[in-house]
C-alpha cells in the first residue's frame, strides 16, 4: 500500500531520473553504410590552414569513423575546440545562421565535456569527446559512437557546418568547413 506522503516524494525522483536520462545520448546503431561526408579546408588569401574533415559510417553502423588532417593550424588562441554545428554553411559560404553546437539531447558543451562519459556531452562536441586541436598539424582518427550518416535522425550531421573555434571562443578564418 502507498502512503500518501511518499507519493509526491517518489514522483519527484521518478521526475528526476527520467529528466537526467533524458540528457545521455543514445549510442548510434545503425548508421546508414556507404555514406561519407567530407568537408575541405582550402589554403586561401586570408589563411594557410588547410586541410580536411571527413565522416562516414563505421563499418559495423555503430557511430561514425572520422578522420581529420589540419595544417598550419596558428598558435596564437590555441588550443582549438572543433565541432559540429546545429546548422549548415550559408549559401554564400560564410558562418551558419546560428552556429551553436549540435545538441539535440542537452549534453555538456566542449568546455565541460568529461572524455569519460561522452553520452553527457553535446553530440556535436568533437574536440570535447576526443581531444583538442594543438597548434601546427593536427590529425584524429576515431569512432564517435552518438553521430549518425542516417539522414532523418537527430544525431545526423550530413548537412551541419564544421566549425573551429579558439581558446577565446571566437574562430580563425575560415571558420565554418
Amino acid at each position: 500500500m502507498f502512503n500518501s506522503k511518499s507519493l509526491p516524494t517518489s514522483l519527484a525522483a521518478l521526475i528526476l531520473a527520467a529528466t537526467s536520462a533524458s540528457a545521455s545520448a543514445p549510442e548510434v546503431e545503425s548508421s546508414q553504410q556507404g555514406v561519407t561526408y567530407s568537408a575541405s579546408l582550402p589554403v586561401s588569401a586570408n589563411t594557410q590552414v588547410n586541410g580536411f574533415v571527413k565522416g562516414s559510417s563505421a563499418p559495423d553502423g555503430q557511430g561514425c569513423s572520422f578522420q581529420i588532417v589540419i595544417n598550419n593550424v596558428p598558435s596564437q588562441n590555441a588550443p582549438y575546440q572543433y565541432q559540429i554545428a546545429d546548422s549548415s554553411v550559408a549559401s554564400a559560404g560564410g558562418c551558419p545562421a546560428s552556429s551553436s553546437l549540435l545538441n539535440p539531447y542537452v549534453g555538456q558543451p566542449n568546455a565541460a565535456c568529461d572524455d569519460e562519459k561522452q553520452s553527457q556531452c553535446a553530440i556535436g562536441a568533437l574536440s570535447g569527446k576526443h581531444g583538442a586541436m594543438e597548434a601546427g598539424f593536427f590529425s584524429a582518427n576515431y569512432v564517435d559512437l552518438y553521430l549518425s550518416t542516417s539522414n532523418g535522425t537527430d544525431a545526423f550531421f550530413g548537412n551541419k557546418a564544421f566549425v573551429v573555434l579558439d581558446s577565446n571562443q571566437s574562430g580563425f578564418p575560415p571558420t565554418i568547413y
